[in-house]
């Protein structure tokens, strides 16, 4: 087999390669549509909000840092 011909069918190997990649992502992208309307018409009909993306244990970090302060005060 000549080099040329080596080329060639690794081209072509690497077409087919592409091709099966560009079809997985196709399904993919279906998959995360079909998760999307899903959570969508799920949120609708539960009623459900749009969560509170704060984390809850920011307010508690701010009380920790308070009890190391007085912590190193007493150590004085």
């Amino acid at each position: 087999m000549s080099e040329r011909e080596q080329y060639g069918k690794l081209a072509d190997e690497l077409e087919d390669r592409a091709d099966t990649l560009a079809d997985e992502n196709d399904k993919l992208g279906e998959r995360i549509a079909g998760a999307r309307d899903h959570w969508e018409r799920t949120r609708a009909e539960t009623g459900a909000g749009t969560p509170d993306w704060d984390d809850p244990d920011d307010e508690e970090d701010d009380d920790d840092d308070r009890d190391e302060d007085e912590d190193e005060d007493e150590d004085d």
